[in-house]
């Protein structure tokens, strides 16, 4: 994270993805004609035991959404 919008990454052998780095991944949907789009993402950090998403606590269902937006 820190890094602008697509930025180029160095992701040579010589820089392994190693415990303490986190990603951003994301998928989007835009649809041109309509003027809209939506982006979910998650913030996983890298640990020793593998990864942590740490949005998992977020909402992203049309439901869990809905209800904090009516609470």
């Amino acid at each position: 994270m820190g890094f602008d919008v697509h930025d180029v990454v160095d992701i040579s052998p010589e820089t392994p993805i190693a415990p303490g780095m986190v990603f951003c991944v994301d998928i989007g949907i835009y649809v041109e004609d309509w003027g809209i789009g939506f982006r979910l993402e998650d913030n996983c950090l890298i640990t020793e035991d593998g990864c942590e998403n740490l949005s998992k606590d977020i909402p992203s269902s049309i439901e869990d959404i809905e209800a904090i937006m009516n609470h």
